[in-house]
């Protein structure tokens, strides 16, 4: 049996290694690129996945909970990030909404994948759960690596040629398209506005400026933050405690 601790240990380490991972991705999506970034974040949620498989003790399961966290804290961030720079304006909304659909469809496949094997008296009862894991990991490295890289990265970097070809495959649009040139012209005065006026290169504590005024960075932190913690406290009597204050 397991204890107290090694229960909270196990179930707690998946966020500290999520929350890792994504503060990390944005550094490695400018570095390597988005589509890069969602790739080795895939495998390295895929080491943790097989780390967690064959895991028979403890100290094993828990190393394989905090590298599968951390990849699932960089694909979180850099899928969102390179979905929404693939994308048409005009589809944009709905492509993330189908996003987060998703994740909801992931839940309800892994309760009934629970449901399952529940009754079953040896190891397997676990593992299998976990396992399977690893089957939609691959599914979207596999799919990742069709996918041209955001036009928008290629920009940053300078390579208009490059932001170019992969506009026309997004949009599937010949190359002297008026709507591609359109677009990628868009693009390249969005980096030349953002490089002037420096933005992107602020830190850390800029999240939490502005005051307690509408739309400020602040106030914006604290409503991503107040809608996470709010989602962990439902799942406890704590949260309605919340409500009677």
């Amino acid at each position: 049996m397991y204890t107290t601790t090694q229960k909270s240990l196990i179930t707690s380490i998946l966020s500290a290694g999520t929350f890792a991972g994504a503060l990390s991705a944005g550094y490695f999506c400018d570095k390597l690129g988005r589509r890069a970034t969602i790739v080795c974040g895939g495998i390295i949620y895929m080491a943790g996945v097989v780390l967690q498989t064959i895991a028979s003790t403890v100290d094993l399961l828990v190393v394989g909970r905090a590298i599968a966290g951390a990849g699932v804290g960089i694909v979180n961030s850099a899928v969102v990030l390179y979905t929404s720079e693939i994308t048409a304006k005009q589809t944009r909304g709905k492509v993330m909404s189908c996003y987060q659909w998703a994740i909801t469809i992931g839940l309800l496949i892994s309760a009934g994948v629970n449901q399952g094997t529940k009754d079953i008296q040896n190891s397997a009862a676990y593992r299998i759960p976990i396992g399977l894991q690893f089957v939609w990991a691959l599914i979207l490295v596999f799919g990742v690596l069709l996918m041209p890289e955001s036009p928008r990265w290629y920009v940053m970097k300078e390579k208009s040629d490059d932001a170019h070809n992969a506009l026309c495959r997004l949009r599937s649009q010949e190359h002297n398209s008026a709507p591609i040139n359109r677009i990628l012209k868009e693009l390249k005065d969005n980096h030349e506005q953002e490089t002037a006026s420096k933005d992107g290169h602020g830190s850390w504590a800029d999240c939490f400026r502005g005051g307690w005024k509408c739309g400020s960075n602040l106030q914006l932190s604290l409503l991503g933050i107040g809608i996470q913690a709010m989602q962990q406290l439902s799942k406890h009597d704590s949260f309605f405690l919340l409500l009677c204050f």
